[in-house]
C-alpha cells in the first residue's frame, strides 16, 4: 500500500500541468523523486525488522513522517492559488455570496447582520427560530473564514467597496 500510495502521489505531482499549478517545474520533478526514494528507504527498513527493535521504530517514524507529507504537498498548489488569486473588489452582494457559496437563506442572514440586527431580531424578521439563525451564522463564518460579526461586516465592506 505504501508503494502504491507513494507512486500515485508522485505521478499526480509530476504530471500536473504547469499552467494549472503554481508549483515550479523544478519542484514538480524533485519532490516526486524524493518521495520515491523515501518510500524505498521505508521499505528497506522492513528487511531488518526481525533482527532489531530499533529498526522497527525507525520504520514507523519514517513511514508516518513520509506519508504525512504527501497530503500537505498535494494541497500546496491549492493553498497557494488562494493567495495568488486576484482579490475581489467592488463586486455585487450576489457575487460575494456566490464566491463564498452562501445559500439563499444564509444570504438573507448576512444582509441582516450587515444591517446591524441581532440574532433575535433576525429570527423575528425572517420568521425562523433563534437557533436556526445561530446555525446559519456559524456556517457563514466557516464559509467566509471569519470569527465574528464585525469581521464578516468588514469582509463584506472590503469586497463590495461599501455596503
Amino acid at each position: 500500500m505504501n508503494l502504491l500510495y507513494s507512486l500515485l502521489s508522485s505521478i499526480i505531482i509530476f504530471y500536473t500541468q504547469s499552467g494549472k499549478s503554481l508549483i515550479r517545474d523544478y519542484d514538480r520533478k524533485l519532490i516526486p523523486t524524493a518521495m520515491i526514494a523515501f518510500m524505498l528507504l521505508q521499505c528497506s527498513l522492513l528487511l531488518f525488522y526481525k533482527t532489531q527493535t530499533a529498526i522497527v521504530l525507525a520504520f514507523i517514524l519514517a513511514f508516518f513522517a513520509g506519508n504525512a507529507f504527501i497530503p500537505v504537498y498535494l494541497n500546496y498548489g491549492t493553498l497557494l492559488s488562494a493567495f495568488a488569486a486576484e482579490p475581489m473588489k467592488n463586486v455585487s452582494f450576489e457575487e460575494f455570496c456566490k464566491k463564498f457559496e452562501v445559500s439563499p437563506r444564509e444570504t438573507d442572514i448576512v444582509r441582516e447582520i450587515c444591517n446591524g440586527l441581532s440574532n433575535k431580531e433576525i429570527s423575528e424578521k425572517l420568521f425562523i427560530s433563534l437557533q436556526t439563525v445561530k446555525d446559519h451564522t456559524h456556517r457563514i463564518y466557516i464559509k467566509t473564514n471569519v470569527r465574528s460579526r464585525v469581521q464578516l461586516i468588514n469582509l463584506v465592506k472590503e469586497i463590495m467597496g461599501s455596503y
